[in-house]
């Protein structure tokens, strides 16, 4: 496993970060993973929501499909995305 040293942090955010550990009953450090975890697959969540539309758009593009529609579509999936969201 890799290790990561995160350095210069305030002593609030350090605080704040220990205090919410404790709330779910973790460590400072199983809480600081948990954060890193879910902030990357939400990203990559919507990531895949946003690449979705624009694979729709290629794939209809001879159809007529205008680059308004595809905007919209991927606002309409990352809406979708949100509304679902169980982690959140």
């Amino acid at each position: 496993m890799a290790q990561l040293i995160v350095r210069k942090i305030g002593d609030d955010l350090k605080e704040r970060l220990r205090a919410r550990a404790a709330r779910k009953s973790r460590s400072l450090e199983a809480e600081v993973r948990a954060i890193l975890t879910e902030a990357v697959e939400a990203e990559t969540q919507r990531e895949v929501g946003a690449s979705f539309g624009r694979r729709m758009a290629e794939l209809f593009r001879d159809t007529g499909f205008t680059k308004e529609e595809a905007a919209a579509f991927d606002r309409e999936i990352e809406h979708k995305r949100r509304a679902t969201s169980f982690g959140e």
